[in-house]
């Protein structure tokens, strides 16, 4: 029993490291791809049968967990009762609402001090359909 258990737990180690790392080779990629679709004007590569469509937008955060201003931001959204109760704060969910204008004035002008505006680009995958 204890042979079999080390066996999954050696094979999840060594599926954890290939996981790391061939999460760094798509960073590193993903890097790349925005880089030379930047440089020829471009937000769609066509790949077999896929397309990668380059998606550049802002969005606002709000401090993280580690940050010592996430507290205040979690007393003023919960005093203020406009999102659900949830066991987790989650600050990305709140990102949304306050990009989306979801939360009342009075909310958004207390969140604002703790608000940072950042530019994120991301690589969404679709699949191109065969045709019949």
């Amino acid at each position: 029993m204890a042979n079999k258990l080390q066996d999954l737990a050696a094979q999840y180690l060594y599926w954890q490291e290939k996981e790391e790392k061939a999460q760094k080779a798509l960073d590193n990629l993903k890097e790349e791809i925005i880089i030379e679709a930047k440089k020829k004007k471009t937000k769609r590569i066509k790949s077999g049968q896929a397309q990668l469509i380059i998606v550049t937008q802002s969005e606002t955060r709000f401090p993280r967990l580690e940050d010592p201003q996430r507290k205040e931001v979690e007393k003023i959204v919960r005093k203020s009762g406009e999102l659900e109760k949830a066991t987790v704060f989650d600050i990305v969910r709140l990102g949304n609402a306050y990009d989306e204008r979801k939360l009342s004035k009075k909310l958004r002008k207390q969140l604002q001090p703790y608000t940072k505006r950042i530019r994120t680009t991301k690589i969404v995958v679709k699949k191109i359909k065969k045709k019949l």
